[in-house]
This record gives C-alpha cells, sequence and structure tokens, in this order.
C-alpha cells in the first residue's frame, strides 16, 4: 500500500525548510551589507588628505592671498594666520570629530594642534608649501599628524 505523509508530517517539514530557507537569507543579507559598509569605507590616508587640503588652500584657514586681486595662493600658508584661533575656525569642533590634528611647520618649528589631540599618530602627511613671512614666501614643510578617534577611544 502506498501512504502519503499525514498533514502534520508534511507542516513540520515545510517549517523546517522554511526556518533553513529564511536563516539563509538572513546570511546572505548580512553578509552583503558588512561587505557593501567595508568597500565604500575611506582610508584614512584619503580622509586625511581631503580635511587637510582645506588647511593650505582656504584662505579662511592658513592659506595666503592676494591682497590685491584677492587671488588664493594654493598650497601656502600665512604665518600671521597660523595659530590655534585660526585653527578652530578653519576646524571647529562643533561636533565630536574622529580625526584629530597636528599641524607642524618643519623650517618654523612651530606646531598647532585641535584640541582632542593625544600624539598617538595614526598617518602622517607632508606637504611642501611657501610660507608668507616678512612679506616674502619661503618654502617649507608641513607636517600633519593625523590621529583617528574611534567611538571607543583613540586606535
Amino acid at each position: 500500500m502506498n501512504r502519503r505523509g499525514t498533514v502534520t508530517e508534511e507542516v513540520i517539514i515545510f517549517v523546517i525548510f522554511g526556518f533553513i530557507a529564511l536563516g539563509l537569507v538572513i546570511a546572505l543579507f548580512t553578509t552583503i551589507v558588512q561587505y557593501d559598509s567595508r568597500a565604500t569605507e575611506w582610508p584614512l590616508e584619503t580622509q586625511s588628505e581631503l580635511i587637510a587640503l582645506r588647511f593650505v588652500n582656504n584662505p579662511d584657514c592658513f592659506a595666503a592671498s592676494d591682497e590685491i586681486n584677492g587671488r588664493v595662493i594654493t598650497n601656502s600658508i600665512d604665518l600671521s594666520k597660523f595659530n590655534g584661533d585660526q585653527f578652530k575656525q578653519c576646524y571647529p569642533e562643533t561636533e565630536l570629530r574622529s580625526i584629530q590634528f597636528k599641524l607642524s611647520l618643519e623650517g618654523e618649528q612651530k606646531d598647532i594642534i585641535t584640541p582632542e589631540f593625544h600624539d598617538i599618530i595614526s598617518a602622517t602627511l607632508f606637504k611642501e608649501v611657501l610660507v608668507w613671512k616678512n612679506g616674502r614666501f619661503q618654502k617649507d614643510r608641513l607636517l600633519i599628524y593625523v590621529q583617528k578617534i574611534s567611538d571607543g577611544g583613540i586606535f
């Protein structure tokens, strides 16, 4: 006699297959989301470089500008602007910043830092700059020390 499964046996099998299929869908979705978030994360050096561009190219930060026509001289620093107050305006602490900086002019031996910088350096950037001092430009090197702060603290 050819006997088919009862209704309860079929329901149990469908429920088991349903849970397996649901588990596979959740695992696939989780894997895709985790991969996507890692794939779109920018390296620290790139993030830092993009933020640091404002320091030497924005006259509201440290960049020198031509007083006659207002033209900004790129990759320049007006030494009279290179101070903590100007740095606070340029890189305001309005919210918790995940990247902190220490800027150091090598030739001038002058440093400025963000308030949360603790000398735990995650990356260092070097920029050749022109420093406006005493009515003329001098070549110098700007060292940009970068500190990455995670949600749990410094790493």
